[in-house]
């Protein structure tokens, strides 16, 4: 206890210094059964078929060299653990919220779950790093990453892939919940961080 709130008197006092963060490109740390019975414990209704998808995730991020165990819990945020609710249906196969903004717009489809996550992929290693691409582009939105590798950590997304990227009713600007290491990317980062200690 006494170390969590010393973590926290030094991140309110020297808000400046970068705490370890966690880069999209590499290799995935969790195994295919942690993520599935990650997804399992937080939405126990989750239909086999999204199981399924994990193997998708860790096979398409390692022809890219993104991490795709990263990439899952970042659909887990945007899908809220495959329930859906928001604007994209389940049927686009969009599990990132490619090219939503908001206001009713359910963004890109894909014709297959697989093509999705390998867009997804894409889309993370555009913002991740400067590499091409291993395999055909299936993603419609990578060109629009005008700074490649601007993003390196799942972290920097925050006003990025998802905008304004925290939640504005709770703090007065990105830079005030990244203090708090409350932004888009630190959610991602803590279900990672959550299903890669599961056993």
């Amino acid at each position: 206890m006494l170390k969590k709130i010393f973590l926290w008197v030094f991140i309110l006092l020297f808000p400046g210094i970068v705490l370890a963060k966690t880069h999209i490109m590499g290799k995935s740390h969790c195994t295919e059964r942690q993520m599935r019975c990650y997804l399992l414990k937080k939405n126990p209704k989750v239909g086999e078929k999204y199981l399924g998808y994990v193997k998708y995730f860790l096979e398409e991020g390692k022809k890219e060299g993104v991490r795709g165990d990263l990439a899952f819990a970042q659909s887990l945020h945007e899908t809220n653990f495959f329930k859906f609710g928001g604007d994209v249906k389940p049927a686009q196969n969009n599990f990132a919220g490619l090219g939503t903004t908001g206001n009713k717009e359910p963004g890109l489809s894909f014709k297959t779950p697989q093509e999705g996550i390998r867009a997804q992929i894409q889309h993370l290693k555009a913002y991740a790093c400067k590499k091409k691409l291993n395999l055909r582009c299936v993603d419609s939105r990578f060109e629009l990453v005008k700074k490649r590798g601007c993003a390196p950590c799942i972290e920097d997304l925050s006003g990025l892939w998802a905008f304004p990227g925290y939640d504005p009713k709770t703090y007065k600007s990105l830079s005030d919940a990244i203090r708090h290491r409350d932004t888009y990317g630190h959610k991602i980062q803590r279900l990672y961080s959550e299903m890669c200690q599961l056993r």
